[in-house]
């Protein structure tokens, strides 16, 4: 899991550099919880569950889902992936200081590969389990849980940790 954690790394390099070029994008996962953070009650209810998301990093994950990986897709292609169909792909090629990468998106899965770097080879995928509403992490050998919810019913949100910690966030 170490590859894996020095792979999403280099992406956090790659997007804090492509952000400095111009590579802003629609940050849509964020902006459709912020959304629905603002439509859940009152300004008080709306407040605390806006703490409670930030509090709980649900906020950062998803940054770090739109910065990473969609921005830069749709930066790079004009297109979001979050709104593809079955059969649509997306693909990107992405330089950083450590490596080359190519990020393929399609319906609920991100393939993402260094192809130059010390890591050559080695990838990572981003898949979304629609049963479980959840996003796992894998590399093949390996398969890690990120984040799983029931948002559509309002109910809540689970972020899981490397270190083994899970926080659950009640929606109401």
């Amino acid at each position: 899991m170490k590859k894996v954690k020095k792979i999403i790394l280099g992406l956090l390099a790659v997007t804090i550099l492509m952000s400095t070029t111009g590579c802003y994008g629609s940050f849509s996962v964020t902006n459709k919880l912020y959304k629905w953070n603002g439509s859940v009650g009152d300004k008080w209810i709306n407040s605390v569950l806006f703490f409670g998301l930030a509090v709980f990093q649900v906020y950062t994950f998803t940054l770090f889902v739109d910065g990473v990986v969609l921005n830069t897709i749709e930066f790079w292609t004009g297109s979001n992936p979050i709104s593809m169909n079955e059969g649509d792909s997306d693909s990107q090629t992405v330089q950083s200081e450590n490596g080359t990468y190519v990020i393929t998106a399609t319906k609920n899965k991100f393939h993402i590969e260094q192809t130059v770097g010390l890591n050559a080879g080695k990838s990572i995928d981003l898949l979304y389990n629609t049963n479980e509403t959840a996003w796992y992490a894998t590399d093949g050998l390996e398969t890690v849980k990120l984040a799983q919810g029931d948002i559509n019913n309002n109910q809540w949100v689970k972020v899981f940790y490397p270190n083994g910690k899970m926080e659950e966030i009640a929606l109401q």
